[in-house]
């Protein structure tokens, strides 16, 4: 019997070796990421055990959710969620007023405040329009007295939610400082037994930065202008020449009394396209050491201050105050 013949083993081609050889590094490549990516994240988890600070002075980790209190980075939506930053619940009823002062990040946080009511949190009222009266603000407090007592509400413990801002025309006035301001205090004092909570908040910014994006917003389309009542004859050439003129902008807009209107008007008097010389502030527009006084009364007694180059250090604070949930966005209106 003939012995079948012995087959000769056939080695792979060489272009078969190299995928092998391609196929084992890359599993090791992988097995080696798997691992670096595991320590990476475990890295990350330490560092954002930040410590924080209580009042006695000693201090305790955050949850991993939470990378510091008030870190410096803005939460928009790239970022991911901000629910580890959240540290209190929904109020039950509430009324908040913010007080927008021109070019201080005023946009960013109506928007903010607008996500609010798109979540069905708050009422946003009266959403900024233009014209708005002191009518207006009584049938805000009108509103929100009304639903506070509503038996359903009171009930359900969903009392109203509204979110004011405080900025045009009569809110540009004295105002915020002789109205809103006393109708807060004695509805804190009327309300507060039946768990709403009044907050006020206000945002400022460094001067020179204020007057910089206040001029590039407001003045100088007016200065670059070629209609009635613009150019550079009556506005202005430059941003030094209308700056110099122009004194106390956040200071004179939130004491609303000191030529409030005058901060967006020309600062020179004019022959048909001659300049004739310099528009005098009056001297009641100036600003006295008796209205700095006010200014600081005033700034004390709203309950969250910020600064817009510390908007994160701002928001986190006013959502920790009034409750907010929705807390990442977008700077908006940067200019």
């Amino acid at each position: 019997m003939r012995r079948p013949a012995r087959r000769t083993a056939q080695r792979p081609p060489a272009q078969a070796w190299t995928m092998i050889v391609g196929a084992c590094v890359v599993l090791v490549l992988m097995f080696s990421m798997f691992g670096t990516t595991a320590v990476m994240r475990q890295r990350v988890r330490d560092s954002t055990l930040e410590q924080i600070p209580n009042a006695d002075g000693s201090a305790e980790k955050a949850p991993p959710s939470m990378p510091g209190r008030y870190p410096p980075a803005g939460y928009s939506p790239h970022k991911g969620t901000s629910a580890g930053l959240r540290t209190r619940e929904l109020p039950g009823c509430s009324l908040h007023v913010f007080r927008h002062v021109s070019k201080a990040a005023g946009t960013t946080v109506r928007f903010l405040f607008d996500k609010q009511v798109a979540m069905g949190d708050f009422e946003f009222l009266p959403m900024c329009h233009y014209g708005f009266r002191e009518k207006d603000w009584r049938e805000v407090v009108t509103r929100f007295k009304d639903a506070a007592v509503d038996p359903a509400r009171i009930a359900s413990g969903e009392g109203p939610r509204i979110i004011v801002e405080i900025r045009n025309e009569w809110g540009a006035t004295d105002a915020f400082e002789n109205v809103v301001m006393k109708d807060l205090k004695e509805l804190r004092a009327t309300h507060s037994h039946l768990g709403c909570e009044i907050s006020t908040s206000m945002l400022l910014r460094d001067p020179t930065a204020q007057y910089r994006s206040f001029y590039e917003y407001y003045i100088r389309p007016e200065q670059d202008g070629a209609g009635p009542n613009q150019g550079k004859p009556l506005w202005g050439d430059g941003f030094a020449e209308w700056a110099s003129r122009v004194p106390d902008v956040q200071t004179r807009e939130l004491l609303g009394d000191r030529c409030t209107d005058r901060l967006r008007l020309p600062v020179f008097d004019v022959d048909g396209s001659t300049r004739t010389g310099d528009r005098v502030l009056d001297e009641t527009c100036k600003v006295t050491l008796s209205d700095r006084a006010r200014f600081e009364k005033l700034v004390k007694e709203i309950d969250v201050v910020g600064v817009a180059e510390e908007f994160d250090s701002f928001w986190l604070r006013l959502a920790d105050v009034v409750g907010f949930q929705h807390l990442e966005y977008v700077r908006s209106n940067t200019r």
